[in-house]
């Protein structure tokens, strides 16, 4: 039996459009697991984040999740920057390679830490959802810091280079 062009053309639809929808649909999925914490709506607290931000948060508790599933409750320890004096007492070299551009336009870099105490298992390095009751819920890369202690610390790092109209 010889097909015929309209049933060749038939078949051949039907393959593509099996073909796309199988792609759309582990696409989606994919999509769907990033989206939990990488939408536009929670990495709106970047924005204009600083150090002032997380600073009238220290002592207060957040809900932290991965992938839609509850892990830990961590409570927020400190807010540092780099030269404070818990920090500044560490020595610690510096090469510099190349000239530094002594360019009084070009914009600030801003930097600080947040330590978190966990109250559960230790964790590993990933990046999470964090869920405050005043800050909403956002993603955030932590570090495991100061483990095998009786409870884990983690450690999240912001450097923020600061617009010039600001």
């Amino acid at each position: 039996m010889n097909p015929t062009r309209r049933s060749f053309l038939q078949k051949a639809a039907v393959s593509v459009l099996a073909s796309t929808l199988t792609r759309f649909a582990v696409a989606q999925r994919s999509f769907q697991t990033q989206s939990e914490t990488m939408d536009d709506e929670s990495l709106s607290i970047f924005d204009h984040v600083s150090i002032e931000t997380f600073e009238q948060w220290i002592g207060s508790s957040f809900q932290l999740s991965r992938k839609g599933k509850q892990l830990d409750t961590l409570v927020l320890v400190s807010v540092k920057k780099p030269n404070s004096p818990e920090t500044s007492n560490k020595t610690a070299t510096f090469r510099i390679i190349g000239k530094i551009p002594n360019n009084s336009s070009a914009p600030p870099l801003s930097t600080f830490s947040l330590r978190f105490r966990g109250t559960g298992s230790e964790l590993p390095q990933d990046t999470y959802t964090l869920t405050h009751s005043w800050l909403g819920s956002f993603p955030l890369f932590l570090v495991p810091s100061g483990t095998g202690r009786a409870r884990s610390t983690y450690t999240a790092t912001f450097n923020v280079l600061n617009s010039s109209n600001e």
